[in-house]
């Protein structure tokens, strides 16, 4: 059951992070930025649970 729920978990995110290496547009600007096409809230929900 653990065995078969990490397995689970780890394909989602390599899944998740091979997408978004497709979708990125591989320029300084898009590693540093996201490309500014993130939405504020999650940038200051990002930032709250990094500072507090």
């Amino acid at each position: 059951m653990v065995l078969g729920s990490f397995a689970f978990f780890l394909s989602a995110f390599f899944l998740i992070g091979l997408s978004s290496y497709w979708a990125s547009k591989k320029t300084t600007r898009d590693y540093l930025v996201a490309g500014k096409s993130m939405m504020p809230f999650f940038v200051g929900l990002s930032c709250y649970y990094f500072i507090g």
